[in-house]
């Protein structure tokens, strides 16, 4: 605009006011234990385009001897860890409450080798020996175990005998060790002695 007049080419330009839209907050969810119930039938079986998911602490408690998850043949070695495994499962839940129904499964639910049955041998002659309010259950699944596993002729199949070596095994090196323990506390009186002999004389 210069001196009262007015360019008509140039357009006035209208701001228009800004509005923000607002939105108004959803509501709030809330379900209720009968509808998520509900939901517990309907969704029981997994999708058929699910991908089966590989949880490795699913892995260990499922993984049998006989053959893995989906039913791949295991090594010798993966058999026999799974077993011992196993084995050690239920013999730390061993009380007097489920002692019948624990020392049945013990018996009965593995197919043992001389290999797995000196590997029970050391786990219940550890647990017996380290763990005295359970001792009179020890020894009561040994008595079991004497008479399951009394092969005369296959001493590696023989409960009995394996637990005698391995009490036999233990004295000794025990023996061994007190020997040792009595040698060089003679030496270390000893040693201690000779300075005060010759300071005396």
């Amino acid at each position: 605009m210069l001196n009262g007049y007015t360019n008509p080419f140039i357009k006035k330009v209208v701001q228009k006011p800004i509005i923000e839209e607002v939105k108004e907050p959803e509501p709030t969810r809330i379900y209720t234990i009968e509808f998520m119930l509900s939901l517990r039938t309907a969704n029981k079986d997994r999708p058929a385009n699910m991908a089966l998911l590989d949880f490795p602490h699913i892995n260990k408690r499922q993984i049998k001897t006989q053959g893995g998850i989906h039913g791949t043949n295991l090594s010798e070695a993966d058999k026999f860890n799974c077993t011992v495994r196993e084995l050690r499962i239920l013999l730390n839940k061993l009380s007097k409450g489920n002692f019948e129904t624990v020392s049945k499964k013990i018996l009965n639910d593995f197919q043992y080798s001389p290999s797995i049955l000196k590997e029970l041998m050391k786990i219940i002659f550890m647990k017996a020996t380290t763990e005295s309010t359970y001792l009179e259950l020890y020894v009561q699944l040994c008595k079991q175990l004497f008479k399951r596993f009394a092969d005369k002729e296959n001493k590696e199949m023989n409960f009995k005998n394996l637990l005698l070596m391995k009490c036999q095994k233990q004295f000794l090196k025990l023996k061994a060790k007190e020997e040792q323990d009595r040698k060089s506390r003679r030496q270390s009186q000893d040693s201690c002695s000779g300075p005060e002999e010759d300071f005396n004389k």
